[in-house]
């Protein structure tokens, strides 16, 4: 094996490694919460990564991209950085510098060790280790209140999570294993469960059966897991408890009945019941 395959091959191995747990690693600067819309930081070989548009832009830094050299170049207040991807050998203000974990593209994102540019930048930057929060502090003067600690995600069992349909259903569309989606209602939502907007929850169709088939018609639906804003999924043993509509009614058997075929319109609110303590 050529030493070009064994890097790409130690590279994948180190991605996949930073992949397989949970990260869940928040970034605070200047005591705000930092937000990242897709790719999440990681914590790789001891130091954390995170987006670099993300973290330049809270820096306040202009920041370019090289895309011949697969370099990236910040500048601000007189300091200026260029990182190359995969290089762990960096220049500040003319310098050249060794980092421990080089620059990388994961899932088409750019990450950046986010202590080595922030100081860099000229900002000073903590770790807490218990609640994987990484604090960042761009002013001279000391921030008054202390860092908030993580909003760890975790649903209790039994909480009850309000969700919005995200597609029609109904007895005579869908069949058994078909999937179903809703969008969590955060502004609704219990202050006990900490999911962010966006996140979706999925499901399936366990039993349909329309009224043709004599009797009530019927929909049996399972909650499968959460999809997060960011992509990750989390398995989520859930039922549906209500759905806030006229025409149905859920039995003692935890299904859904009508005298007559019926749909669900998208839009419609449902109420989800976790079974089971989720952790984040």
């Amino acid at each position: 094996m050529n030493k070009t395959l064994k890097g790409v091959v130690a590279l994948a191995l180190t991605v996949g490694a930073a992949f397989a747990g949970a990260q869940d690693i928040q970034v605070q600067v200047n005591g705000n919460s930092l937000n990242f819309p897709n790719a999440q930081p990681q914590y790789i070989n001891g130091r954390v990564l995170v987006p670099l548009r993300g973290i330049f832009e809270s820096l306040n830094a202009y920041v370019s991209w090289d895309q011949a050299n697969q370099a990236v170049h910040a500048t601000k207040s007189g300091s200026d950085v260029t990182l190359h991807i995969g290089d762990r050998n960096a220049i500040v203000n003319g310098q050249q510098v060794m980092l421990d974990v080089p620059p990388m593209i994961l899932d088409g994102t750019t990450m950046v060790p986010i202590r080595f540019v922030s100081e860099s930048l000229g900002a000073s930057v903590g770790w807490l280790e218990a609640e994987r929060l990484v604090t960042i502090n761009t002013t001279t003067a000391v921030i008054p209140t202390p860092p908030q600690p993580l909003r760890r995600l975790l649903i209790p069992a039994h909480a009850v999570i309000p969700a919005t349909l995200n597609r029609a259903i109904g007895t005579v569309r869908n069949a058994q294993g078909d999937r179903f989606m809703a969008t969590i209602d955060t502004n609704n939502m219990p202050d006990s469960i900490g999911l962010p907007s966006g996140t979706v929850i999925i499901g399936h169709i366990a039993a349909s059966r329309t009224s043709r088939n004599g009797g009530q018609a019927m929909l049996s639906l399972v909650v499968d897991r959460l999809r997060l804003p960011s992509g990750r999924t989390i398995a989520l043993d859930g039922t549906v408890v209500t759905i806030d509509s006229g025409r149905v009614v859920r039995n003692r058997y935890g299904n859904f009945v009508s005298n007559s075929d019926f749909t669900i319109p998208a839009g419609t609110e449902l109420q989800i019941r976790a079974l089971h303590d989720i952790p984040r």
